[in-house]
């Protein structure tokens, strides 16, 4: 008898002591990065497309192709570059946050004084643009 009662008081206190301890809460309206971080990291998040942004813009900064536009651009032939979209090929909604970094990497582009950078979406119109004036059709007297 006294063996089975020292096993119930043991059980209970073990049960009161994991009832009482301090495990997982619900937390609502508020950040709790020792939550948030770990329920964001199953897909692509905001977190990965900075990480992933940033690691290409110094890749590309310390490039050969960005050494090539640095001397062009100080022998007075400043390149021209067209920053193509970035197409979404995964199941995530994320079309606005890498529209929202390509807009930042144009800017770090422009930023960095050794490139001209053109919108691609006017791209098409800049061609036929140039096309014209170096048509017949074309009258630089009248332009």
């Amino acid at each position: 008898m006294r063996r089975g009662l020292a096993s119930t008081l043991i059980l209970a206190t073990g049960l009161l002591t994991t009832a009482c301890g301090g495990g997982p809460a619900y937390v609502r309206g508020s950040e709790a990065p020792e939550l948030d971080n770990y329920a964001m990291s199953t897909g692509l998040d905001k977190r990965d497309l900075e990480k992933l942004f940033d690691e290409n813009a110094k890749s590309l900064m310390e490039s050969g192709a960005m050494r090539r536009w640095k001397d062009a651009s100080r022998d007075g032939k400043e390149p021209t570059v067209a920053i193509f979209p970035v197409k979404n090929e995964t199941s995530e909604h994320i079309d606005s946050q890498l529209q929202a970094l390509l807009s930042k990497f144009e800017t770090q582009l422009v930023n960095s004084g050794y490139v001209t950078v053109i919108s691609r979406e006017r791209q098409e119109q800049l061609i036929r643009e140039l096309r014209l004036q170096q048509s017949a059709a074309f009258d630089p007297d009248k332009a």
